[in-house]
């Protein structure tokens, strides 16, 4: 017989509002944009949230894909058609390239926008159904845990002619 061996006990991320936890999300987001069919399977046991619980981390996560922050040599950026596809999969799914998810987008990649951002306003404007009216953007100014560079940020709105009154 073995002498005694100490069993793992499984790591738990306690939630802190009685939702799922951040990490848990992540790993199921990460999940995700490895085998769409989740969703679906998801779906059939009546975890119908799943869309609206991980909308903005798949979303991020499918551009971090598409834009690593690292990107290994000879990497091509992709195409707007490129960018426009895996967008579109993810809202056939039920995930939805909302407000906040574009928002979120914008800052990631804050410091590249000058390199992505025609991507991203073609894509975003394109799978919005030609919605150009981001004023809504404006509004990133007031939140100051954002820790957005203005000066980047109004100068990639005003490349695009937002205007704050809409």
């Amino acid at each position: 017989m073995l002498p005694s061996q100490n069993l793992m006990v499984p790591v738990e991320y306690q939630p802190k509002d009685d939702f799922e936890n951040n990490r848990q999300l992540n790993v199921i987001a990460s999940a995700i944009l490895l085998d769409e069919s989740l969703v679906k399977r998801w779906k059939e046991n009546e975890y119908t949230e799943i869309c609206s619980d991980t909308n903005n981390l798949v979303i991020s996560g499918a551009l971090l894909i598409l834009f690593p922050p690292s990107p290994p040599s000879g990497w091509l950026y992709p195409t707007a058609d490129d960018v426009k596809f895996c967008l579109t999969k993810l809202i056939e799914l039920g995930f939805k390239l909302d407000d906040k998810s574009l928002v979120d987008a914008l800052q990631m990649f804050e410091n590249k926008l000058d390199i992505y951002g025609d991507i991203f306003w073609n894509v975003f404007t394109a799978i919005r159904s030609g919605k150009s009216n981001f004023s809504f953007l404006f509004g990133l100014f007031k939140e100051p845990s954002r820790g957005l560079k203005k000066s980047l940020f109004l100068n990639f709105l005003k490349s695009r002619r937002v205007s704050i009154k809409g």
